[in-house]
């Protein structure tokens, strides 16, 4: 069971780790078995942050936290788009993408501070 503090940068951090860990890949969301995409990645970090406290508000709240980390992600590769996640599956499918490219995002997403967030304590 995972435990400590849920936040954007948990999430991202997770994110960047399944990716490192499982592998990087296009035009899919993915799997542990497969690889993730970025935007595979973070949602299923998100779930995977859920689970030690499985409650409508944790999962809701670890849902919001995907969204600011999503946020994060478009800040970084420059492309506000409106619809919420589909300028970062836009960015990792580009033909040329690299998987240094999206580590390289993960890890300036997080070094963006976040004052929206308030981690959540998770036991």
């Amino acid at each position: 069971q995972r435990g400590g503090v849920v936040s954007v940068d948990s999430i991202l951090s997770l994110a960047q780790t399944l990716i490192l860990t499982c592998g990087w890949i296009q035009n899919a969301y993915g799997s542990e078995s497969k690889g993730f995409c970025l935007y595979g990645a973070i949602d299923h970090a998100s779930f995977l942050e859920s689970m030690p406290n499985d409650t409508s508000a944790a999962i809701y709240y670890s849902d919001e936290l995907a969204r600011q980390a999503m946020g994060r992600l478009r800040t970084v590769i420059g492309d506000p788009a409106n619809e919420p996640g589909r300028s970062v599956i836009s960015w990792n499918d580009r033909v040329g993408r690299t998987k240094e490219e999206i580590v390289a995002a993960l890890d300036a997403a997080m070094s963006i501070s976040s004052k929206l967030t308030t981690p959540l304590s998770v036991e």
